[in-house]
């Protein structure tokens, strides 16, 4: 889980916490994570452990104790929300269940999920694009076999009726069957008798064609159709006048010489343009996968500006979405309802000050000699400026460092982005800041300047100090 932990004293926020898993110090030292500046608080007073189910707050053996609900307590245990005070702080914690991001899986061959994507939809399109071909193909052959088939029994029927005549008058050398042996696909065109005996063409006659399909065809009222024993085909039509048999028409045929071979374009062209429409498809599932999120963290921004919140509800599910969270909640503090609406008075409004924030010292604490006399640090000379760790505004500054301002009439609290006009020193500032070392520094570019963070003179703020570059 995750808490998060408000620090408040007489009524007012000084600092708000976000932590993660683990174990969190509580007390005076300033390596703790939430840091108590008060001489009646332990260096160690109490450790917060954060697990996945609860969380657990143990008094580390403080002098002045640790309480909830009027209590002293050694140890408590929460797992939504509880309310502590030491020495006058009054820590509010608040849990919630870590966000789960969703990872970014990579296949063994290092390919990334849209890769993938993109690799499995062109498998699918070409897998598409060949189940819509081959039957397209397979039907188109079909057709032409079956338009050859009906233009050979058409050419049986043909040579049929051309030789009725002549056949009944026995006159026999007027057998015509030369036209219909120069039709496309037709191998020979024969006439026979009733029996079967060949008379035309006249190099043939006087051949019988014994085979058994032969005679049925003989007795069959219409067209007939067989494979020969060398794969050939035959078309047969019986001549008849009246009901009177006189032979049959037969003729030898190879369909697929007799019509041209179909065009493939045509399977190819359906094949292709299913695929463009499952690419399109693909194209479409890809863009609301990858637009979707950015809607929802559009939709998050605006409910974020209008209730003054700096932190979006949406859980990122790529490196590159938490990314732009981050850079939007980084600019969601220069909305005017920002965290004066939400936090209350700005940081430095609630700073101790007079003779009771001087009896809150604690002698020994390392820094509360200088905190103390760093709170009225408006008169300390140098280039300096104070910032907010919470809000990123800057709280004050030095009479110096207002050169480096958009405007010598701004007034603190201000963020450092809307503040700073100097982008060279805006870097070192926040480069500064960002470090997680307590006296870090970096250098202000093609400056003999450096940018040195210094502790401030509250709890979760820190002064930047521009001096010469060693």
């Amino acid at each position: 889980m995750i808490v998060t932990l408000r620090i408040e004293r007489d009524g007012a926020v000084l600092e708000t916490l976000t932590l993660g898993p683990g174990e969190h110090g509580i007390g005076r030292a300033p390596d703790n994570a939430a840091v108590l500046a008060d001489g009646a608080v332990s260096s160690r007073h109490a450790l917060l452990r954060v697990r996945e189910a609860d969380a657990e707050l143990v008094d580390q053996g403080s002098l002045n104790g640790t309480f909830v609900d009027g209590e002293k307590v050694a140890r408590t245990t929460f797992t939504r929300a509880a309310t502590a005070d030491i020495c006058g702080f009054r820590l509010v914690f608040s849990a919630k269940a870590a966000p789960r991001t969703r990872p970014e899986r990579r296949g063994k061959a290092g390919f990334g999920t849209r890769a993938g994507i993109l690799l499995a939809t062109a498998v699918l399109a070409l897998g598409v694009a060949l189940a819509v071909w081959l039957p397209a193909q397979h039907a188109l052959d079909a057709f032409a076999r079956t338009e050859a088939l009906q233009r050979g029994a058409l050419l049986a029927r043909f040579l049929a009726e051309q030789n009725v005549v002549p056949l009944g008058a026995k006159l026999l050398d007027q057998l015509r069957t030369a036209s219909v042996a120069a039709e496309e696909g037709v191998l020979q065109a024969v006439v026979t008798d009733p029996y079967g005996k060949v008379l035309a063409p006249a190099q043939d006659m006087g051949k019988v064609l014994g085979e058994p399909q032969v005679g049925k065809a003989l007795k069959e009222a219409g067209p007939s159709i067989w494979t020969g024993p060398e794969g050939n085909l035959f078309l047969a039509c019986p001549i008849r006048d009246g009901h009177t048999q006189l032979g049959l028409a037969l003729v030898a045929y190879r369909p697929e010489s007799a019509l041209a071979p179909p065009d493939r374009a045509g399977g190819a062209a359906a094949g292709l343009l299913a695929a463009v429409l499952l690419w399109a498809a693909a194209a479409w599932l890809l863009l609301r996968l990858a637009l979707g999120p950015v809607r929802i963290m559009a939709e998050d921004v605006g409910v974020a500006l209008k209730s003054g919140n700096h932190e979006l509800a949406v859980v990122p599910a790529s490196r590159e979405m938490a990314d732009l969270k981050h850079a939007v909640e980084r600019l969601l503090v220069l909305s005017p309802t920002g965290a004066a609406e939400r936090d209350g008075p700005p940081r430095a409004s609630v700073a101790p000050s007079g003779p009771a924030s001087s009896a809150a010292v604690d002698p020994e604490s390392p820094t509360g000699a200088s905190a103390a006399g760093e709170a009225g640090s408006g008169t300390d000379g140098g280039t300096w400026c104070q910032l907010d760790l919470a809000n990123y505004r800057l709280t004050d500054w030095s009479p110096a460092f207002a050169e480096h301002l958009r405007s010598r009439d701004l007034v603190p609290p201000v963020h450092l982005l809307a503040a700073m006009a100097d982008a060279a020193v805006l870097a070192a500032v926040a480069g500064a800041v960002d470090d997680p070392a307590e006296d870090a520094s970096r250098p202000v570019e093609n400056r003999a300047l450096t940018a040195r963070k210094e502790p401030g003179p509250t709890p979760g703020t820190v002064r930047i100090r521009l001096t010469e570059a060693p």
